[in-house]
């Protein structure tokens, strides 16, 4: 369609992406796909605040992580903040595709899967709790952790990484 677009008239072709482009503006969707915002590394827990027991509340917590490889993905930082859910529980108790984290530990080395949160994507906790407001650096949702001695393989990280369920 855009080829036969383009070869009658190159104006209907710069036509039809204006109007494309204003559709999705409109209609608050990102031309950016998903899967762009997604990235594999594996890091070391520097900081970790402390939060009380869930409860009936779905929240997130925000923790720090010092950055030892990027797996994939578009991540440039040393440093970041990924957001875990109910960080109380083990990951397999709170979501069956979470990972196998056990417990989360200042010094633990994961393996992560995160997503950088779109503009217009709700999240999926009633609450974050953000224990560093001044650090203005982008928040991360993990989809998935494993300790880091879990992932023994490559064709086991493969399997790791092919799944898309969220945290």
């Amino acid at each position: 369609l855009f080829v036969s677009l383009f070869s009658l008239n190159p104006f209907l072709f710069i036509l039809f992406f204006f109007l494309f482009v204003i559709y999705c503006l409109i209609m608050g969707k990102s031309v950016i796909k998903d899967e762009e915002c997604e990235f594999k590394c594996t890091a070391k827990l520097v900081d970790k605040q402390f939060c009380p027991d869930s409860g009936s509340t779905h929240y997130g917590l925000v923790m720090k992580y010092q950055v030892i490889e990027v797996l994939q993905g578009p991540l440039m930082d040393n440093f970041i903040y990924a957001v875990h859910g109910a960080p109380e529980l083990p990951r397999c108790v709170y979501y069956k595709h979470c990972g196998s984290l056990s417990e989360f530990i200042i010094g633990g080395i994961h393996i992560m899967r995160l997503k950088k949160k779109l503009k217009g994507n709700s999240s999926p906790f009633d609450i974050v709790i953000d224990p560093y407001p001044f650090d203005k650096s982008t928040r991360y949702l993990c989809l998935k952790v494993d300790e880091i001695s879990d992932v023994s393989s490559s064709e086991e990280e493969e399997d790791y990484f092919d799944e898309s369920d969220e945290e």
